[in-house]
Formats: structure tokens, C-alpha cells, sequence
């Protein structure tokens, strides 16, 4: 069992080694897409609470706070994708309705990009969400990266 400084040390380690600080661009639109995904994965962490726990994997391995991709991807495709498809006029809603396989698509866009910004991973960093193949995949939130860089939104608006 890991003690909190081995966790801290781990998300420092995965801070350090993240590809995409987009949360930090001078850019605007890169910004403003990473406020979005920052403001998702803040979302989905409440939203999939009941969900994530301690699992065990093959009776051997126990996974700590991770949940199931499956998970994920039906709580973007329920809280997320119905909310974009809400605000739209209802002339654009009969042009671009979504169906469902589309739906879960775009869903899996939106979770691998909250990967791609080091907000979640899978459990061993071997894989990404799929379409329909996240049933036993295991992931989990970097608390730690998603208050750090709610701080640093929070410290450009202020």
C-alpha cells in the first residue's frame, strides 16, 4: 500500500513528464480549449464520485480511486454531449443530431483529450479510452494536476 508522499512523488513524477501544458499558452484558442477540458475533467471527477473506488484486478492487484472507462464515457455521452446538444437551436438540433455511435465517439475524443492534458490516465499508462472497449479498462484522476491548474486559471482571471 502506497503512503501519501509515494502518491504525491508519483504525481509529481507524471506533472514533470506531462506532454500538454496548454493550461499555461500564450495562445488563445489553445487556452480557451484547455479551460474547457480543465473544466471537464473538474466535472467528471464529481460526477463519476460514487464511482471510483478501490478495485481489484485478477485477484491479485488492487487499483486505488480509479474507475471504469465505461463509466466515463456514458457520463460524457449523458452530462456532456446532451448538455451541447441542449443549448443548440432546434434547427440545428434536427441538422446534427448526434446518434448514439457518434455520440460515444466524441465522447471518447473528450476523455482522451483530458489524457492528452495528464487530467486522468489509465491505471499503468498503457492505454487510451476506446469506442467500446472500456469495460475493463481502469483509470484514474490527478487530483493534484487538475487544483494546480484550477489555481493557475484561477490566478490569471484574478
Amino acid at each position: 500500500i502506497k503512503s501519501r508522499k509515494e502518491d504525491i512523488a508519483d504525481e509529481i513524477i507524471i506533472f514533470n513528464t506531462r506532454p500538454n501544458r496548454m493550461i499555461f499558452s500564450n495562445d488563445s484558442n489553445e487556452y480557451v480549449r484547455a479551460v474547457k477540458v480543465l473544466e471537464l475533467a473538474s466535472k467528471m471527477k464529481e460526477g463519476l464520485a460514487d464511482v471510483t473506488k478501490d478495485r481489484r484486478w485478477r485477484k491479485h492487484k488492487v487499483y486505488k480511486k480509479c474507475f471504469v472507462g465505461e463509466d466515463a464515457i456514458s457520463w460524457l455521452m449523458e452530462h456532456e454531449l446532451e448538455q451541447e446538444e441542449d443549448n443548440q437551436t432546434n434547427e440545428s438540433k434536427a441538422e446534427e443530431q448526434l446518434d448514439d455511435g457518434e455520440k460515444e465517439n466524441a465522447a471518447v475524443r473528450l476523455a482522451n483529450e483530458m489524457i492528452d492534458a495528464g487530467y486522468v490516465s489509465h491505471v499503468c499508462n498503457s492505454h487510451r479510452f476506446k469506442a467500446r472497449r472500456n469495460k475493463v479498462l481502469f483509470y484514474h484522476f490527478h487530483n493534484a494536476l487538475i487544483e494546480l491548474d484550477s489555481a493557475e486559471l484561477h490566478r490569471r482571471a484574478g
